[in-house]
């Protein structure tokens, strides 16, 4: 193969040569880019996201603070923590782009998380912003586009970014006593992002699949004895919650040049 293609693949599909790269992918670029996104163990998590905490957690202190403490509450809460939760999380990701092995897997990551963007203008969620790539965007980039979809749908991040939890059914009591409908920023996202893709596993329905998710803020209740507590929020569909609108956004790509 040509320098020029080892070229290529090193800086348009990696994020940069690090020392000696360059001629690893200098004797065949194809195959060494396939490599990267073989399902193998290397494809674990990587150890410097050890100990963040999970945007369940993160969101169950929001509500947990907004309950107890108030709006004053919680904002201190972002203040204080959630920012030092951002700090954490783009660190670790600038640890995990310089040092890693796979740089196509990594760039891959940072496309579909700008795909899937949410953005931290709503500084409540810079402590689920992080979590949000790790949990729903890393695990499934070289799987099926269908269950990425579904993660980020899902995940407390998205629903709070697009205002889902004010988002209420047609015939639903509880809207229509707010004065509130269906909230169409999740449903149709969702279905352009269906649209773009390259190749669909099965149809999706997308009517079907519009229905509410929201975040359950967790509820102070009389524990039985040897009983454990729900800590973090759970998410649902078709229920109300107190959520308020709020965003987090994750790092841009970074060239190790």
């Amino acid at each position: 193969m040509s320098s020029r293609e080892a070229f290529v693949a090193v800086h348009r599909f990696g994020l940069g040569p690090r020392p000696g790269e360059l001629d690893e992918a200098a004797s065949d670029p194809h195959a060494w880019l396939k490599r990267q996104i073989k399902k193998t163990a290397d494809a674990k998590t990587p150890d410097e996201f050890g100990g963040l905490p999970s945007g369940a957690e993160r969101m169950g202190d929001l509500l947990r603070a907004r309950r107890d403490r108030g709006d004053g509450g919680a904002q201190k809460l972002v203040q204080e923590s959630f920012r030092e939760t951002y700090i954490n999380e783009a660190s670790a990701r600038l640890r995990v782009q310089v040092g890693t092995s796979t740089p196509f897997r990594e760039r891959l990551v940072a496309f579909w998380s700008n795909h899937f963007t949410v953005s931290v203008q709503r500084p409540p969620l810079m402590g689920t912003a992080g979590a949000f790539e790790r949990e729903a965007i890393r695990p499934h980039v070289t799987g099926r586009f269908y269950d990425m979809l579904l993660a980020v749908a899902r995940h407390p991040a998205m629903i709070v970014y697009l205002d889902n939890g004010q988002s209420f059914g047609p015939n639903s009591t509880v809207g229509a006593r707010q004065r509130r409908g269906l909230n169409e920023n999740l449903a149709p996202g969702r279905r352009r992002c269906w649209a773009r893709a390259i190749a669909t596993p099965e149809p999706m329905r997308p009517r079907r699949h519009s229905r509410p998710w929201r975040v359950i803020p967790p509820r102070p209740r009389t524990l039985p004895p040897n009983s454990a507590g729900i800590s973090s929020p759970t998410t649902r569909r078709g229920r109300p919650s107190s959520t308020s609108p709020a965003c987090s956004a994750t790092p841009t790509a970074t060239s190790r040049r």
